[in-house]
């Protein structure tokens, strides 16, 4: 998969979203963190799958619903455009995450193992 840019405007990715799983559970359920509307720094996280096991990743967007943005098979990595705290989330064959991450300002590396 390829990176998607940002929109300078919301801070949110442009991807195209992609339906979520029916069986999707809001991250937390408790109505969990949403990706922050005040942000400005981009950045980038790459997404390693060092897994057996395929992962997805998502975006918790502004309202705390998370959107699919990469679907990763066991060796493939994935850089996504993002912006400083904006959530993002990691699922691997359930709808319940293994991960959430907030992006720092830096670029950043998340290794799934």
């Amino acid at each position: 998969p390829t990176s998607s840019p940002t929109d300078s405007a919301t801070s949110a990715p442009t991807a195209a979203p992609t339906p979520v799983p029916a069986d999707w559970v809001s991250v937390p359920p408790s109505g969990g963190p949403a990706s922050p509307t005040d942000t400005t720094t981009p950045t980038t996280i790459t997404f390693v799958n060092n897994s057996p096991k395929p992962i997805d990743v998502y975006w918790i967007d502004f309202n705390g619903n998370p959107v699919l943005y990469a679907t990763l098979a066991p060796g493939e990595s994935y850089v996504q455009e993002t912006t400083e705290g904006h959530v993002w989330a990691v699922t691997s064959g359930s709808p319940t995450p293994i991960s959430l991450e907030s992006a720092p300002a830096s670029p950043s590396t998340f290794t799934i193992r």
